[in-house]
C-alpha cells in the first residue's frame, strides 16, 4: 500500500508552514523580487510531501530530502539540486530545464514527460527511473547511471552520455540524433526503432543490444562491440564499420548501402535480404556468412574503395549471392587419429558417394589438424545435404574399418587415380603429362607452389588483410605441407590433391590485391593437381 503524502500546510520549516513559504516564493517570482520572499528550503526534510504544481524556480533546495515527494508539474527550472535525494519522487511533467542535478539520487523516480533540456546530470543515479517521453536534449549525462531506465520515446538530441551506463535500458523509439555515446555501456538495451542518426558510438558496448529497425545512418561505430546485437531491418547506410567484429550478428533486411566494411569480421553473420550496394569489402572475413536474397548492384573490393565492381554494369538479381555464398561443409573428425591411408580412403568415399548420390555434388577439399583431432572436410551442393552426407561418410568409413583387405578393395580405384593423366608445372612454364611412375615429381611441384604462396603472404604488409585471416591461411598451409611431408605411397597423391584444394579454397579470402600476387602460383597449383 503506497504511503500517504504529507500536506504542505502541516510541514513547518523555520517556524513557517511550507504552504506559506511556497506561496510567498511564487509571489516573489511573479513580481520579479518586488514582493514576497525567495524560498529557503536548504536541507529541509520534504520526504513524501505533496508539492504538486508549485513554482520553485530560483528556490534554495540544496541538500534537501525529496524522496518520494510529489513534484508533478512543478517548476524547478535552473534550480540547484546537486546531490539531492529524489529517490522514487514523482516528477512527471516537471520543468527541470537547465537544473543542476549533478550527483543527484533519482533511483526509481518518475520523470515521464519531464523537461530536462540542457540539465546537468553528470554522475546522477537514474537506476530504473521512468523517463518515458522525457526531454533530455543537449543535457549533460556524463557518467550517469541509467541502467534499466525506461527511456522509450525520450528525446536525447545532442545529449552527452559519455561513459554512462545504459545497460538493459529501454530506448524504443527514442530520438538520439547526434547524441554522444562514446565509451557508453548499452549492453542488452532495447533500441528498437530508435533514431541514432549521426550519433557518436565510438568504443561503445552494444553487445546483445536490440537495434531492430533502428536508424544508424552516419553514426560513428569504430571499435564498437556489436557482438550478439540484433540489427534486423536497421539502417546502417554510409557508416564506418572498418575492422569491426561483426561475427554472428543479424543484419537481415538491413540497409548497408555505402557502408565501409573493410577488414571487418563477418564470419557467421546473417545478411539475408540486406542491401549492400556500394559497400567496401576489401579484406573482410566472410566465412559462413548467410546472404540469401541479398541485394547488391555493385561493390568495392579494392583497398582504397574507389574501383567499382562490376565496372560497367550492375550485378544481375541473385548474381552476387550465387558467387559469394559459402560452400556448405561436412566435417569428419578422426578421434582416434589418422593413418597414411585415410586421405586416400576419404577420397574414395567422396568418389563413391558422388557416384551413388550425384545430388550431393560432394568433394573432399582438405585435411586439417587445427584443433585436438584431425578432420577431413567435404563440400556439398547445399545445406540440406550436410546431415545425410555426414551419415553416409561415417557409414562408409566404419565399413572400411571392419575390412581386412582394404588395399584389394581400393585397388581398382587406385589404378584409375594413378593412371589418370596429370599436368606438371615447371618454372620454365612447360606443360607436361605425368605418368604414374612420375607421381613424386607432381607432389613436389604442389609443395613448391604452396611454399611460394606461403612466402608471399609472409611478406605482405599487415594492412593487406585481417590478421585473423592471415593466421587461418598460414595454419592451413603449414598443415598441408606437414601432411605431405609424412605421407608416402599411393596415399600421397590423394593427400597432395587435398592439400592443393584446401589452399586454393582458403586464399580466396585474402583480398584482390594479394590474390593478384599469388595468382600465377594458384594457376600452377590447379594445373599440378589436375583441377
Amino acid at each position: 500500500m503506497p504511503k500517504k503524502l504529507r500536506s504542505p500546510e502541516k510541514i513547518i520549516i523555520n517556524g513557517r508552514p511550507l504552504f506559506d513559504i511556497i506561496k510567498d516564493h511564487s509571489l516573489f517570482i511573479e513580481s520579479y523580487g518586488k514582493y514576497g520572499t525567495r524560498a529557503d528550503l536548504q536541507a529541509a526534510d520534504l520526504q513524501m510531501t505533496n508539492i504538486y504544481g508549485a513554482d520553485l524556480q530560483g528556490a534554495n533546495l540544496s541538500k534537501a530530502d525529496l524522496q518520494g515527494a510529489d513534484l508533478r508539474e512543478t517548476n524547478l527550472q535552473g534550480v540547484d539540486l546537486m546531490g539531492v535525494n529524489l529517490r522514487e519522487a514523482d516528477l512527471q511533467g516537471t520543468n527541470l530545464r537547465e537544473a543542476n542535478l549533478q550527483g543527484s539520487k533519482l533511483q526509481g523516480a518518475k520523470l515521464q514527460g519531464a523537461n530536462l533540456q540542457r540539465a546537468k546530470l553528470q554522475g546522477a543515479d537514474l537506476l530504473r527511473a521512468n523517463l518515458l517521453g522525457a526531454d533530455f536534449s543537449e543535457a549533460d549525462l556524463r557518467e550517469a547511471n541509467l541502467k534499466g531506465a525506461n527511456l522509450q520515446k525520450a528525446d536525447l538530441w545532442r545529449a552527452n552520455l559519455l561513459g554512462s551506463n545504459l545497460s538493459k535500458a529501454g530506448l524504443q523509439g527514442a530520438y538520439l540524433l547526434e547524441a554522444n555515446f562514446q565509451g557508453t555501456d548499452i549492453r542488452e538495451a532495447n533500441l528498437e526503432g530508435a533514431n541514432l542518426k549521426n550519433a557518436n558510438l565510438l568504443d561503445t558496448n552494444l553487445q546483445d543490444t536490440n537495434l531492430q529497425e533502428a536508424n544508424l545512418q552516419g553514426a560513428k561505430l569504430p571499435e564498437t562491440n556489436l557482438q550478439g546485437a540484433y540489427l534486423q531491418g536497421a539502417c546502417l547506410k554510409a557508416i564506418n564499420l572498418r575492422g569491426a567484429d561483426l561475427q554472428r550478428i543479424v543484419f537481415e533486411n538491413c540497409d548497408l548501402r555505402l557502408t565501409d566494411l573493410r577488414y571487418s569480421d563477418l564470419r557467421f553473420a546473417k545478411l539475408n535480404s540486406a542491401n549492400i550496394t556500394g559497400c567496401k569489402l576489401y579484406g573482410a572475413a566472410t566465412d559462413n556468412w548467410e546472404i540469401k536474397g541479398i541485394k547488391c548492384d555493385y561493390i568495392f573490393f579494392d583497398e582504397e574503395g574507389k574501383n567499382r565492381y562490376p565496372k560497367d554494369r550492375d550485378f544481375e538479381e541473385g548474381e552476387f549471392e550465387l558467387y559469394h555464398s559459402p560452400i556448405p561443409i561436412v566435417e569428419y573428425i578422426f578421434k582416434d587419429g589418422i593413418t597414411p591411408l585415410d586421405p586416400f580412403i576419404m577420397d574414395y568415399i567422396a568418389f563413391k558417394l558422388g557416384s551413388e548420390n550425384p545430388e550431393y555434388d560432394i568433394s573432399l577439399i582438405s585435411f586439417e589438424k587445427l584443433g585436438p583431432y584431425p578432420k577431413a572436410k567435404f563440400s556439398v551442393k547445399s545445406e540440406e545435404y550436410i546431415q545425410p552426407a555426414e551419415k553416409d561418410i561415417d557409414k562408409e568409413y566404419q565399413h572400411f574399418e571392419k575390412i581386412e583387405n582394404k588395399i584389394d578393395l581400393l585397388s581398382g580405384y587406385l589404378k584409375q587415380v594413378i593412371n589418370k593423366p596429370r599436368k606438371l608445372y615447371i618454372k620454365e612454364v612447360k606443360q607436361l603429362t605425368v605418368k604414374a611412375e612420375h607421381v613424386e615429381i607432381h607432389i613436389q611441384n604442389i609443395i613448391n607452389n604452396i611454399t611460394e604462396i606461403q612466402q608471399i603472404i609472409d611478406k605482405a604488409p599487415k594492412k593487406s588483410f585481417i590478421e585473423k585471416r592471415k593466421e587461418d591461411v598460414q595454419a592451413i598451409i603449414r598443415n598441408a605441407i606437414a601432411t605431405l611431408a609424412v605421407t608416402h605411397g599411393p596415399a600421397a597423391l590423394s593427400a597432395a590433391t587435398s592439400a592443393a584444394k584446401s589452399v586454393i579454397d582458403t586464399v580466396q579470402y585474402l583480398g584482390p590485391e594479394l590474390l593478384k600476387q599469388i595468382a600465377p602460383y594458384i594457376d600452377a597449383l590447379k594445373t599440378a593437381a589436375g583441377f
